[in-house]
């Protein structure tokens, strides 16, 4: 949901950033480097980690333009 903000927004290259993050970015290393160390628990540990890490990519991602928008045009913060 976060990509489809961002595209959105016109902002496309945050948007496949945070598409691809989960399968291609942090998922692939975390297979190969868990593997390695614990086996097939590592391949089954591997996908909650890449979501974790996704989710994290993500929120950063989120925070930072919610902040952007919080503010007028002369960079003072909107107040309700």
């Amino acid at each position: 949901m976060v990509d489809i903000f961002f595209q959105s927004i016109a902002k496309p290259i945050v948007s496949g950033l945070v598409s691809l993050s989960r399968q291609i970015i942090f998922l692939l290393p975390a297979v190969a480097i868990l593997c390695s160390f614990m086996g097939l628990k590592g391949v089954l540990w591997a996908g909650p980690l890449a979501d974790g890490l996704a989710f994290i990519l993500a929120l950063a991602f989120i925070i930072q333009e919610l902040r952007k928008l919080g503010k007028d045009a002369h960079g003072d913060k909107i107040t309700a």
